[in-house]
């Protein structure tokens, strides 16, 4: 059993029956060892069975609502979602990350992963420009998709690439009420990362 970022509604009931919840709580958070954020509000944060998703996935209201995904780190050649058990891994389901991609290439990964996630649904992506994101040269951009279940969303991710590795925090929201809520504490978390060295 794998985790999509978004759900129709009989499979996300099924998921999260499945699922463990934890609480992230308002204050510094290290994700997997590798990335430091300081959210401001309370989240959920949802466990799915294995296999594991590089991403975590942080809730407010429901991830069919909203959630709030941080990339704690991505290396060459893997994916953003984890292959389901007993895959082909020499066709991989979801595009692979490496490590020589441009901003605008990793752009249309995180776009192709999102349309894969959401039962190929198109995914426009706007506004892709410079930043800085865990104190080093950075990249975000815009998008928006319609669900198979007629939901609008809107989502923003926002991160860099640093040593050959991609970190990043993404929102994704419906695009009424839940997007203009949770995009100030998108935009905090993105201020506050830290990249986390290895000592080994």
């Amino acid at each position: 059993m794998r985790r999509m970022p978004v759900l129709s509604l009989a499979l996300l009931v099924l998921l999260t029956a499945c699922a463990k919840w934890g609480l992230i709580e308002p204050k510094p958070q290290v994700v997997e060892n590798r990335l430091q954020v300081n959210p401001s509000i309370a989240f959920a944060r949802i466990v799915f069975p294995a296999p594991r998703d590089r991403l975590q996935m942080w809730t407010v209201d429901g991830p069919n609502l909203n959630q709030m995904l941080v990339l704690p780190e991505l290396g060459h050649r893997m994916a953003l979602l984890a292959e389901p058990s007993g895959a082909d891994r020499a066709n991989p389901t979801y595009p692979l990350f490496r490590s020589t991609m441009a901003e605008p290439e990793i752009m249309e990964l995180i776009a192709d992963t999102l349309s894969i996630a959401f039962q190929k649904v198109p995914i426009a992506t706007t506004n892709l420009q410079p930043t800085t994101f865990a104190g080093q040269p950075g990249f975000r951009f815009d998008f928006t998709f319609s669900s198979r279940q007629d939901l609008d969303y809107r989502g923003t991710f926002i991160g860099g690439v640093d040593n050959g590795t991609l970190a990043g925090v993404m929102l994704i929201a419906t695009a009424i009420h839940h997007y203009d809520t949770l995009r100030p504490e998108l935009e905090r978390l993105a201020s506050t990362a830290r990249r986390i060295r290895s000592t080994s």
